[in-house]
């Protein structure tokens, strides 16, 4: 069976591939897919890769696989970590999980986690429920502020 660690180099390679043009589309569409199929059973069968029962590299690499999959599946697994203790999975984790299903269902994020590029090229945030707020509750998560969180895709 192949490892978190291998399906997340794998994911990631072929994020790289397609970014670096050197497979189209619907190759990384194909390959997305497999990849999220793997862990998504794997899952089922195994439970999610919590912190404390995994290494830190593995819990890494579920939570990046975790937000790469489909949202339906991304909402069964979220059922599971919406429960879990802050020793099992970081607050920050948790923020991502909860915008990514509100984007995915159309609705404002709440933490502004996830991020798009503009007609022009530069990122930006999708929408936001509470711009005003934003800050103090991504404060509350663990994450940094929204400005500190965009510098790092400016390079």
């Amino acid at each position: 069976m192949v490892t978190f660690l291998e399906l997340s180099e794998k994911d990631q390679r072929n994020i790289k591939d397609f970014k670096e043009g050197r497979i189209n589309f619907d190759v990384f569409k194909n390959v997305s897919k497999k990849i999220s199929e793997e862990f998504f059973n794997y899952i089922l069968v195994n439970g999610f890769p919590f912190k404390n029962s995994v290494s830190d590299e593995e819990y890494r690499a579920g939570i990046s696989l975790s937000l790469h999959l489909p949202l339906e599946h991304l909402k069964k697994i979220f059922l599971e970590i919406e429960k879990a203790p802050s020793d099992e999975i970081d607050l920050k984790y948790k923020a991502y999980f909860i915008d990514k299903i509100r984007i995915g269902e159309g609705s404002p994020q709440l933490y502004g986690t996830q991020i798009k590029k503009n007609e022009c090229g530069k990122v930006e945030l999708f929408e936001v429920e509470d711009m005003n707020n934003l800050d103090k509750r991504r404060n509350e998560m663990g994450l940094e502020s929204v400005d500190e969180y965009l510098k790092n895709f400016d390079k």
